[in-house]
C-alpha cells in the first residue's frame, strides 16, 4: 500500500483557538431529502477535490498537517456519512416571528450523532478518522443536514465554496460527471503576503505607528491582566447565548436611515454588525473604559494572490478593529453611527498595505500560539464574526428531494434555517463575541432576514427582549 501524501497546513491556518475547533454547518431544508443522493454527490465531490478526504495529524514539531490516502476504500473512506429518520414533524424549528430562540447548542444533536467529534482533539483520538463528517436527519416535514469539518482546514467562506460545489452535483443526480466545478487554489498563496515581523522594540514601534488597526500580540503580563478580569466577569455574571433573527425590513430601514441624504454607503452586514454591537452594550456599565469593536474581513478578492479565477477554500479571514470609543459614549451612539464607523474602518484598513500589516501580526500570533488581541490589555472589546458572505441560505437541495416532494411543498429543497457553531463547549465569555450566521429567504408566510447568535448576561436579557420586541410592532 502506497504511503499517504503529506500536505502541510500553512502557519496562518493554525491560530489559537482555531486549531482546536470544528465548523458545524447546520442546515434545515424544507421537505424530505434522499440521503443516498447527498452521499453520492459527496463521493463525486471528493473524487474531484481529493483533499477533502484527508486526515488531520500532528507532526513532530507539534504542528498540524494533512495525511491524504493514496486511495480511498471501505477500510479508509473519504468521509463519515450517517443518517437518521423520524416520522414526526421537526420539533425544534427556531422561530423567525419570535426573533429570539434557544441557543444553537440545544438543536446541535439533530445535525450529528453521538460519535461526531465536537472539537479537533476528539478527532485526533480516533485513529485514521476522516476529517469530514456529514449527518442527515430526515423528519416528516424537513431535513436537517450537518456538515462538520476542522476549522484549521477552511473558514466559513471556504466551506461555502465546498457546499455550493456539493449542491451543484446534487442538482444533476443522474449526470454528475457533466457538472463543471471550479479549480482549487493549491499550496499557500499567502506565504509571501505580509512582511517580516519586527525583531526589536524600535522596529516594532515604527511598525505599529504605520498600522491603523490595533490588532496586536500581548505578552504574558498583559494576557494575565486581561483574562483575569474577563474570567472574573464571566464567573460573577451568568451568561446565556440565544439565536437571534433580524428581519430584513428592520435592516432595510436602518440602512436607509444610515445612508439617507449622505454619500456614505453601508452594507447589510455593516448594519447587522452594528446592531449586534448595540445589543451587546446592554451588558456593559457606562464607564470611560475604551471599547473596541472588532470584526472579520475576508482576504478573498482583496489581494492579488486571492483574486484569480480559481477558488480558495482555506482560511483567509483576519480581524479589523474600529477605533476605540469609551463605553458610555458608544452606548449613546445610534446603530447608524456605529455602522458608519464600521464602514470607515473597512475602507481604511482593507487597503493592500494595511491588510499586509494585519497579516504580518496574524502570522506571528500563530507562530507564538497566542490568542487574538484587539487592543491594549487595560481596554475591552466586542468581536463579531460574520459568516454571511458564505450565503448558506441560498443553497438549493431540490435535486435530492424524494419523489413528489416538490409538488406537495413548493418550498421543498429550500434552506429554512442556516446556522452552526464553531467553538469549544467549555469556553465561557460568550457575551464578548457574536456570530452573523446567514441570511435566509422569505415568502408569503415568513420574512427574509439574518440568523445570528448573541450571548448576554442573564440580567441583560429582559432589556434585550424589550428592544427586540419592537421589531414586531
Amino acid at each position: 500500500m502506497a504511503p499517504d501524501k503529506i500536505l502541510p497546513i500553512p502557519l496562518m491556518e493554525q491560530s489559537n483557538p482555531v486549531y482546536d475547533l470544528l465548523i458545524d454547518s447546520c442546515l434545515i431544508v424544507s421537505g424530505q431529502i434522499q440521503p443516498n443522493v447527498l452521499r453520492d454527490a459527496l463521493t463525486e465531490l471528493v473524487n474531484r477535490w481529493p483533499i477533502l478526504g484527508s486526515r488531520v495529524a500532528r507532526n513532530r514539531k507539534n504542528r498540524f498537517e494533512l495525511h491524504l490516502p493514496d486511495k480511498f476504500s471501505d477500510a479508509r473512506p473519504p468521509f463519515v456519512f450517517s443518517e437518521a429518520h423520524s416520522d414526526i414533524a421537526y420539533p425544534s424549528m427556531p422561530s423567525r416571528k419570535a426573533h429570539i430562540s434557544p441557543q444553537m447548542s440545544t438543536i446541535l444533536d439533530h445535525f450529528r450523532t453521538p460519535s461526531t467529534p465536537r472539537i479537533v482533539p476528539d478527532l485526533l483520538k480516533r485513529k485514521d478518522a476522516p476529517m469530514l463528517q456529514v449527518h442527515v436527519h430526515c423528519f416528516a416535514d424537513v431535513t436537517c443536514i450537518g456538515f462538520h469539518i476542522p476549522h484549521l482546514f477552511c473558514d466559513v467562506p471556504g466551506l461555502a465554496i465546498i457546499l455550493r460545489a456539493w449542491c451543484s452535483l446534487i442538482a444533476s443526480p443522474n449526470d454528475m460527471h457533466s457538472v463543471v466545478l471550479p479549480q482549487l487554489v493549491e499550496g499557500d498563496p499567502l506565504k509571501d503576503f505580509g512582511e517580516p515581523y519586527p525583531k526589536t522594540k524600535a522596529e516594532l514601534k515604527v511598525f505599529r505607528k504605520s498600522m491603523l488597526s490595533t490588532f496586536t500580540i500581548w505578552g504574558l503580563f498583559d494576557t494575565v491582566k486581561y483574562y483575569a478580569r474577563l474570567v472574573s466577569d464571566v464567573v460573577t455574571n451568568n451568561e446565556e447565548c440565544r439565536l437571534l433573527f433580524i428581519p430584513e425590513s428592520v435592516i432595510a430601514q436602518l440602512r436607509e436611515e444610515t445612508m439617507g441624504g449622505k454619500e456614505q454607503w453601508v452594507s447589510e452586514n455593516d448594519i447587522v454588525t452594528a446592531l449586534l454591537a448595540k445589543l451587546h452594550l446592554f451588558n456593559r456599565e457606562p464607564t470611560k473604559q475604551p471599547f473596541t469593536l472588532a470584526f472579520t474581513a475576508n482576504l478573498r478578492g482583496q489581494i492579488p494572490a486571492l483574486s484569480g479565477p480559481n477558488v480558495y477554500i482555506r482560511n483567509s479571514l483576519i480581524p479589523l478593529c474600529a477605533p476605540a470609543v469609551p463605553i458610555r459614549e458608544m452606548q449613546s451612539m445610534s446603530v447608524s453611527e456605529i455602522a458608519l464607523d464600521i464602514r470607515r474602518t473597512i475602507e481604511a484598513q482593507r487597503t493592500t498595505d494595511q491588510l499586509s500589516k494585519t497579516v504580518t501580526v496574524y502570522r506571528e500570533m500563530c507562530r507564538q500560539r497566542k490568542l487574538p488581541s484587539y487592543h491594549p490589555a487595560d481596554e475591552t472589546n466586542f468581536y463579531v464574526t460574520s459568516w454571511a458572505a458564505g450565503k448558506w441560505g441560498e443553497l438549493d437541495f431540490s435535486g435530492a428531494l424524494t419523489e413528489g416532494a416538490g409538488q406537495r411543498n413548493p418550498k421543498a429543497g429550500r434552506v429554512l434555517f442556516a446556522g452552526g457553531a464553531s467553538t469549544n463547549p467549555s469556553y465561557g465569555g460568550r457575551s464578548r463575541w457574536s456570530i452573523v450566521m446567514s441570511k435566509v429567504a422569505g415568502d408569503d408566510e415568513e420574512e427574509a432576514g439574518y440568523w445570528c447568535e448573541l450571548g448576554a448576561r442573564l440580567s441583560a436579557w429582559p432589556e434585550l427582549e424589550k428592544y427586540v420586541s419592537a421589531w414586531s410592532a
